[in-house]
């Protein structure tokens, strides 16, 4: 089932940064905090990161720093590549929906 979420664009990047640090996609990750809010367990959930977790390198490319005891993860330019092309298609798909609702 599609939804259309309005959200803060720092959350969303939040969203997307975290999606990528944990090899899901942003509908995987979403759906299970969803899950988690609705049944939640005892364990205290890791927060995401902000957008004052990223630096800008001197030639202009995101430093993005993990959240210390977060799990490693590795992805190939090519998997980087594709999943932010993911993103950003699901990102137009959803402001194309709202923009023909309006």
């Amino acid at each position: 089932m599609k939804m259309t979420i309005d959200l803060p664009e720092e959350l969303i990047k939040a969203i997307k940064i975290r999606a990528a640090q944990e090899q899901r996609t942003v509908r995987e990750l979403v759906a299970a905090y969803l899950t988690d809010g609705l049944y939640p367990s005892d364990s205290t959930p890791t927060p995401a990161p902000t957008a004052t977790d990223i630096e800008m390198a001197p030639w202009g490319l995101p430093i993005i720093r993990s959240i210390p005891g977060s799990p490693q993860c590795t992805m190939t330019g090519e998997e980087w590549i594709e999943f932010v092309n993911t993103s950003l298609t699901e990102l137009d798909y959803e402001r194309y929906e709202n923009a023909i609702r309006r």
